[in-house]
Formats: structure tokens, C-alpha cells, sequence
């Protein structure tokens, strides 16, 4: 899976594939493998075809709870936040100490703009994966526009520091600098 991956993030798509399929074959139960075929379809753009994959797996595997964010986050993907939403929040009543849920949740709240409710939910989040720069980055960004800067600069830090290259997270950070002089 470890080579799956590392293929996948220098875009080496093919092998990637490869890595993925031969985790399948090998661990048929395990949704690694599964995952990270559909993220190298998705990558390419072919998040139909990922959506299609994810459907057409063993019902075992489409119970697993990162298999159903996955799968929710191409529906996404593909049709809009919106389309999601009440599937999401059915998962975050079921599993409220599930980061996972409660980021794809948080992310979801924050795509239609529903900020209040995102930054509650990556609050929440926050309490059960402190090493998550998106979640950072979320509550940063929405503790910046309700004036709490010093919180928001914590967080979006924190952010950074987690994930080097999380480009809005920088952007945000500045703003909240800018803020903090004013």
C-alpha cells in the first residue's frame, strides 16, 4: 500500500493502479486497497468512475466507515455538497467521535456556507485529531472572521506546521496578521 501511495503522490497513476489492485487481491477485506484505487481514478478525474468502483465492491467493504466517506465525497465530487449533506449528518449522529465523519461533515457545512455549524463540527473534530491541518486550517479560517485572531493564527500555525504546503492556510494566516494591526 506504502508503494500504492508514494506512486499515486508523484502521479504515477498507472502504478498506482497496480499497487492498489495487487492490495485487493491479497487483502480483499481490507479497504486500503479499494481507497486508494478510487483516490488514483479521482486524481485523474475520473470521479464517476471511482464513484462506479466504490458501488460495484463487495457490500463487506462498502460498510466500512472510511469506504462511506469516500463514496460520499465523490457523490460530492460529482454533485455538490448538498447532495451529501443529510447522509452526513445521519453519520455524524451515529459516530460523534469519529474524526473522519466529522471532518468530511465540517467540510461539507463549509462548502455551502454554512460556517457556524463548520466550525463547531471541526471543533469537535479538533478534540479527537489535534494532527489534522484541514481541520486546523477550518477553524482558523472561521475564527479569523468572527474577530478571534489570536485563536485563528494558533490554528492556521498549527496548520502549516502539520501540512507545509497547505497554500490557503498561509493565506489566511496573513490576513489574520493583517487583522491583528489593525
Amino acid at each position: 500500500i506504502l508503494c500504492g501511495r508514494i506512486a499515486l503522490s508523484a502521479e504515477t497513476y498507472d502504478l498506482a493502479a497496480v499497487r492498489a489492485r495487487q492490495v485487493m487481491e491479497i487483502a480483499p477485506e481490507d479497504p486500503a486497497g479499494l481507497l486508494l484505487l478510487t483516490a488514483t481514478l479521482a486524481k485523474q478525474g475520473k470521479q464517476a468512475e471511482a464513484l462506479e468502483t466504490l458501488e460495484e465492491a463487495p457490500l463487506t467493504l462498502r460498510r466500512k466507515l472510511p469506504v462511506l466517506i469516500e463514496q460520499l465525497m465523490l457523490t460530492q465530487a460529482i454533485k455538490g455538497p448538498k447532495a451529501i449533506l443529510s447522509q452526513l449528518e445521519t453519520l455524524g449522529a451515529r459516530h460523534r467521535e469519529d474524526p473522519l465523519v466529522l471532518k468530511a461533515l465540517a467540510e461539507c457545512y463549509s462548502a455551502i456556507g454554512q460556517d457556524e455549524e463548520a466550525e463547531q463540527t471541526a471543533m469537535a473534530a479538533l478534540q479527537f485529531n489535534t494532527n489534522d491541518a484541514s481541520l486546523h486550517y477550518l477553524a482558523g479560517k472561521f475564527q479569523r472572521a468572527r474577530g478571534q485572531v489570536s485563536q485563528a493564527i494558533d490554528h492556521l500555525s498549527e496548520a502549516i506546521r502539520l501540512e507545509p504546503t497547505h497554500i490557503e492556510a498561509y493565506l489566511e494566516l496573513a490576513q489574520a496578521y493583517s487583522d491583528s494591526r489593525q
